[in-house]
Order: structure tokens, then sequence, then C-alpha cells
């Protein structure tokens, strides 16, 4: 069924990137959504694949394609296609997932929940590596609408498929300098709007992918320094005033994407600062016992 009408209410973003061997699947968990005015905008980052040849392979006029002419990175491709979309709501899909079939009718039907405040929603996504949850669901603690407050204390969230009203975008630019850190988008949104957590699995997350960026902490581990850089640059007094403990979980996790990038040096400063806040944390002390190991070893430790 291809819809006719000109103003989608949902927006289903993909970027996507040397993917021809999956895209098909996530686009065709859309198209097989039991809710049907939405459009789908693909970005494709540069790929060199035949991802052009799957997409143009569906004739449903809701589907939007873009291509960049060489890779940019993942955060630009999904700027891209919120630059490109025109729903008044936003879901965003990995191009190597799927949503069930449901997942567009089970956001659609809590819409009447968000306000002026509450302009997310977040929703469970199944691992198919484990069969269960992949985000860290604990965090809400039987809450349904949190705040700032509740997640800037906690690790970071994890892997929730989220739907977002349009104008979130137009007061936090979906802009970041690494590609690497989702959580310093996410939580610029958290401080300025609440979320509503759906306990609803609508997503189905495939890690079978060597390619998923979770799978690559070591070769991008620059990226990631430069990432938790920025986070701390952007949060870190946040925490220090409301939980300064979790400092020592921040900058061990610097510590640990330091060493595998070779900054070892940088990795025993980012250690002491951890220990400063929490000289207990005994993790802590297993990373500083990486810095003097060979790195393959401390990949296969830290990751």
């Amino acid at each position: 069924m291809v819809n006719s009408q000109s103003s989608p209410l949902i927006s289903v973003i993909i970027p996507t990137y040397n993917r021809a061997w999956c895209i098909g699947r996530a686009i065709n968990s859309v198209l097989n959504q039991t809710y049907q005015n939405y459009e789908i905008v693909i970005t494709d980052d540069g790929s060199t694949d035949d991802t052009n040849k799957v997409i143009d392979s569906f004739s449903d006029n809701r589907i939007k394609y873009f291509k960049f002419e060489e890779n940019r990175g993942m955060y630009k491709a999904q700027c891209n296609s919120i630059e490109k979309s025109t729903g008044d709501y936003i879901i965003f899909l990995d191009s190597d997932d799927e949503l069930v079939q449901n997942a567009v009718q089970s956001f659609v039907s809590k819409i009447s929940i968000l306000t002026d405040k509450v302009a997310i929603i977040l929703a469970n996504q199944k691992d198919t590596s484990t069969n269960s949850n992949k985000g860290n669901s604990w965090i809400f603690n039987g809450k349904t609408i949190l705040h700032y407050d509740d997640i800037i204390c906690k690790p970071f969230i994890g892997d929730f498929l989220p739907f977002v009203r349009r104008d979130v975008f137009q007061r936090i630019p979906y802009k970041v300098t690494s590609q690497y850190m989702t959580n310093i988008i996410w939580h610029k949104i958290f401080r300025e709007f609440s979320f509503y957590y759906l306990a609803e699995t609508l997503g189905i997350v495939h890690t079978d992918s060597t390619d998923r960026r979770t799978y690559n902490r070591a070769k991008n581990a620059d990226g990631w320094v430069i990432g938790v850089n920025e986070y701390l640059s952007e949060f870190g007094e946040d925490i220090k005033s409301r939980c300064p403990s979790h400092l020592a979980f921040i900058y061990r996790i610097l510590a640990m994407y330091q060493i595998l990038a070779g900054e070892r040096v940088a990795a025993i400063k980012s250690i002491l600062q951890a220990l400063k806040y929490n000289l207990l944390d005994w993790k802590v002390w297993v990373v500083l016992g990486c810095v003097f190991i060979p790195k393959r070893i401390t990949a296969w430790l830290l990751l």
C-alpha cells in the first residue's frame, strides 16, 4: 500500500553506509507497519557498494533517498535526514536494524502524553544475540516520565528506540564534534525536555554486523576520546554538582579509550581524576594496570 497523503505525520530516518546486504530488511520493516502515514528518509553516507540499487528497487513514493559524495560520518547522515524530513515526529532507525510491525502505531497511540516539556518517547529494542532488551531499562526504576536529573548521574543510557517531536531539533541542533558519543546530543536534549519511557519492545537490533560502531572501539579509539572529552566539557560541572562520584566512571571510560588510542600519559591523568572522585572504584585500578601492558591485551581486557 502506497500512501498518497502529502503530509506524513511520522518520519523514519535511516542513515546508512555500505549496507546493501541489510538495508532492504530495514526498509521492509517500515513498509510493513500497521500504521501507514509516514515517510522514510534515507541518507547514504557515501556508500561504495550496491546500497543505491537496493533502495531503488523499492517503488514506494514515501521513500526519500539522499547520498553524500563521500563518507562524512553517521551523525552527518542523520542530521541530513532530519533536515530533509517533513513529519511532525521522527523515529531513528539504524540501517541494519528493524521495527516490529506495530512500532509506529504504538508510538502514535502515545502522542497524547507529549506536552511542551515531555517531547521524547523511548522504547525498548531486542538484541538478537541475547534475545533480551538491549537498553539499560533498570535506569528507569519504575518511572515512566524522567527528567535530566534522573539520568545525568547514571551510566550512559544505551540503545533505546527514540520517537522525537520535530521541534526538539529546532531548540537543540543535532550536531556533535565526535560521531562516537550519542549521549552528548541526547543529554543536551534531556536537559531541555523530559521523556516518556514506553516499556514495549518496538525495535530489533541485529548484532551480527561486524561494522557496528560498538564493535570497532579499539580501531576508532581516538574518536571516542574526542567524544568523551566533549561529554565532560558539556556535562562535567552538572555531574560534579549532583553526583561527583559518577565522574570516576566517566574518567575511567576516557582513560580506557586513551589507552587504546596510545595516549598513555593522558590516560594516567584521567585515572588520577577518576581516583580523585572515587578511590574505591576497583575498575579504575584495573584500567590503571592496563596502561603498562600491550595494546592487544588491553583491548581484550577492556572491551
